[in-house]
């Protein structure tokens, strides 16, 4: 009987070992474990042996796949090798040491802050320099009124990152200034019972802009009833603050009110030697007006229209008041 060299290789069994990819799970690190390949051949059961990388159970560190290899040998010396790799990732972020906490300062319009530098670690890189997303604002530089987040990032080596965020508010606690003009503004009234008043309200602030807003008062320019109307006006800055001014515009009723009476009138007497006139008396709207209206119009002398009148010439007047006290009379 001839035997025959044996000419086949010996093979790994099913389900062989896959890529194994862990996340470090003690700091920068992580034991791994698997089970030791079985392999078979035509000729007997071959010996596996371990003939690359650590062996199951070791401790793989954060970085490049290790590749771990086995060898199947059978009797006639024929071998078969299959490796997988070992992978060990850092999905840990790094983690802020000292970071600032929210804080405030005074001033009229910003200011120069100053705050520690913010410092992290990583279990699998040390010491992390973070580096400032808020590039306008390090430590020193001027903050604006108002509230600004400040903003830190620290990466690890494998592109983990953790953010550190503070606020710092400058707080503008100074009110701006308002003038308005000094003691009354006085006027005569037109022919409309009111007067185009002209006047300057200028404000000012140490942080900019800031809004005049009229409190019910005609703009400059506008038009003023007669008498007194207070002006009030409000400053108010970026920041909330306000100041007010106010001042009085006065306004008087120069134009008497015009009044006209019936035309002279010649009665003859009677037996008795008197004589009796009538005439329509003027009224508001019928012989008497004014720009700003007409209060009152009555009968100041003279005998009234009906009665009695000596021989002779008899004066009969009329007087018109205004609703601001001026009078006109006509006889």
């Amino acid at each position: 009987v001839a035997v025959f060299p044996d000419v086949s290789n010996p093979t790994f069994n099913a389900p062989l070992q896959a890529n194994i990819s862990l996340p470090a799970n003690n700091g920068c690190n992580r034991i791994i474990t698997w089970p030791t390949p079985a392999a078979s051949d035509n000729c007997g059961a071959p010996s596996v042996t371990q003939i690359a990388g650590p062996a199951s159970g070791s401790t793989f560190s954060v970085g490049p796949a290790t590749t771990i290899t086995y060898r199947a040998t059978d009797a006639f010396g024929r071998t078969t090798d299959y490796s997988f790799t070992v992978t060990v990732t850092d999905n840990a972020a790094p983690t802020f040491t000292s970071c600032p906490t929210n804080f405030t300062a005074s001033s009229p319009c910003g200011t120069n802050v100053t705050y520690p530098t913010p410092t992290a670690t990583d279990g699998c890189s040390g010491n992390i320099s973070p580096v400032l997303l808020t590039t306008n604002y390090p430590s020193g530089a001027n903050f604006p009124a108002g509230t600004t987040t400040v903003t830190w990032r620290a990466t690890d080596g494998s592109g983990n990152s953790a953010l550190c965020s503070f606020d710092v508010t400058v707080v503008d606690n100074v009110s701006p200034t308002i003038n308005c003009p000094s003691g009354p503004i006085l006027a005569t009234a037109t022919s409309t019972c009111q007067a185009s008043i002209n006047y300057n309200i200028t404000a000012n602030d140490n942080c900019g802009a800031v809004i005049t807003s009229p409190s019910g008062s005609p703009v400059s320019g506008g038009n003023f009833n007669v008498g007194t109307t207070t002006a009030s006006f409000t400053a108010t800055d970026g920041a909330g603050n306000s100041a007010s001014c106010s001042f009085n515009v006065v306004v008087s009723d120069g134009a008497n009110p015009t009044i006209t009476c019936p035309s002279n009138q010649t009665v003859f007497a009677n037996t008795n030697c008197v004589g009796t006139a009538t005439w329509t008396p003027p009224t508001s709207g019928a012989g008497a007006s004014d720009n700003c209206g007409i209060l009152s119009v009555t009968q100041t002398a003279g005998p009234t229209q009906g009665a009695n009148f000596a021989l002779g010439v008899n004066a009969v007047t009329y007087t018109a008041t205004d609703v601001n006290t001026n009078t006109a009379s006509c006889s």
